[in-house]
């Protein structure tokens, strides 16, 4: 709630007795916002009375109030806490597609919640013994919660999804901070001196990875997954016509490529393609022969069973070289002046890092010849780009236990 709100509603509560009291409150109250957030006030208050009376021994994990995410980052934590025996608990939007297999599996464990602004409601008993929650994407930062990094008890945990290297402009001291979080759990050193400029100091840092990396197999087809990422402009709705973008030709052309599907017609290599739904719709139609489209909850096993990725600029990257995977990174839609002022401002910040990178193309016919060459090569990784890939990671395996030892 705004301080000038804040304001206007201490003086409507002293002035109560009078019409003007009143008036002012209704003018802080008629936005629901403000309402979910006076509802808030009385138990943040106990809570802060009560805290100092329980042992703080136990932890709440979140990932998303978003229903179209599938539930994996910090659901993976929560597994390695239960089975460690840790006092834990998960939190989960109950109209999630997941909610109801989870609550089955885990029982009380896993914590239903309908209106994410009254958390505090929710979770009131849980808070008295929390020792910090992680959370992964923000919601609970924007939430009436995040006023949770005022406990001096508890701690928020930014736990991160996806390495910071192509989008580390979206950390910030407005998101991300020191002044949302009491600490942050970091996958290599270029993420720590990021987070250093917006205020963590060492003390702040959790020094492990995603805990979903923990779920990476080595590949034993030998398959391909294509990866574009969203653009910001997408979600300007009726604004602008999708087939305009270069973004929508070029992927068309790419996936189209007849040169590319003869190719691996003839090594019986299969390409899995994920793709943001508002392009999907324009692709549907499309003849292409080895191509399979596959939604956002099977792209966690599709990681698993192919053995190299083709994105622009997705950090699901780190993911394949993770397992020392290979990655072309082909720039489709560079400069192209149908993107939003944001979206070209973030691509020319990923140009600047090309040459901390390897395999980058801006040219389709180059970024094809160097993908049929990895499937000629059996999609082994040259000795360079490994070196390149493990600056990435403070550790390649068993994450989980490093980020609990470490809480």
């Amino acid at each position: 709630m705004k301080l000038k709100n804040k304001i206007l509603f201490v003086l409507g509560l002293l002035l109560l007795p009078t019409g003007l009291g009143l008036l002012l409150l209704y003018k802080v109250l008629k936005k629901k916002s403000n309402r979910y957030y006076i509802a808030c006030l009385l138990p943040r208050f106990v809570l802060w009375l009560l805290q100092p009376f329980f042992k703080q021994d136990s932890f709440i994990l979140f990932d998303t109030n978003s229903i179209k995410t599938q539930l994996i980052d910090n659901y993976t934590l929560f597994l390695a806490m239960q089975k460690r025996g840790i006092k834990s608990y998960y939190l989960c939007v109950k109209s999630h597609p997941q909610f109801k297999e989870l609550k089955k599996l885990h029982g009380e464990s896993v914590i239903g919640f309908k209106n994410i602004d009254l958390l505090y409601y929710t979770l009131f008993f849980k808070l008295l013994t929390t020792k910090a929650i992680l959370e992964n994407h923000g919601n609970l930062m924007d939430s009436t919660l995040g006023t949770i990094r005022k406990n001096k008890k508890t701690q928020l945990i930014f736990a991160q999804h996806g390495v910071n290297f192509f989008k580390n402009s979206f950390i910030n001291k407005n998101n991300y901070s020191k002044k949302n979080y009491h600490k942050v759990i970091i996958c290599n050193n270029s993420e720590k001196e990021l987070f250093q400029t917006v205020g963590f100091k060492d003390e702040d840092f959790i020094k492990g990875g995603l805990a979903r990396w923990d779920l990476l197999q080595d590949s034993k087809k030998k398959d391909i997954f294509v990866y574009f990422t969203h653009r910001y402009t997408f979600w300007e709705m009726g604004t602008k016509n999708y087939k305009d973008s270069m973004y929508f030709k070029n992927l068309e052309k790419f996936l189209t490529n007849k040169p590319l599907q003869d190719f691996l017609d003839f090594t019986r290599n299969k390409m899995y393609v994920a793709i943001h739904h508002a392009i999907r719709e324009h692709l549907k139609d499309f003849d292409m022969q080895n191509i399979i489209f596959v939604d956002e909850f099977e792209i966690d096993r599709i990681k698993n069973s192919t053995a190299m990725l083709i994105t622009d600029y997705s950090s699901m990257c780190f993911e394949y070289m993770f397992k020392d995977k290979p990655v072309v990174f082909y720039r489709l839609d560079d400069k192209d002046t149908w993107l939003n002022e944001f979206d070209l401002k973030m691509q020319q910040k990923i140009a600047q890092k090309d040459n901390e990178m390897f395999n980058v193309y801006y040219d389709r016919s180059k970024a094809i010849v160097s993908i049929k060459a990895h499937i000629s090569r059996e999609f082994e990784t040259t000795e360079k780009q490994k070196e390149v890939q493990n600056k990435f990671f403070y550790f390649k395996e068993n994450i989980c236990d490093k980020i609990i030892n470490q809480l």
